[in-house]
């Protein structure tokens, strides 16, 4: 199964921006599926 996980960042007012992940579920784990170094921000 893929799974897509959306975060919506925004202030009332203001412009907003949307985060994305995309991951693969398995019977032995899951695994990142995108690329965006999210631990370096």
């Amino acid at each position: 199964m893929v799974l897509n996980v959306e975060s919506l960042i925004a202030e009332a007012g203001s412009e907003s921006i949307k985060l994305e992940t995309q991951a693969l579920v398995t019977a032995t784990g899951a695994e990142r599926l995108d690329s965006f170094p999210w631990e370096e921000i």
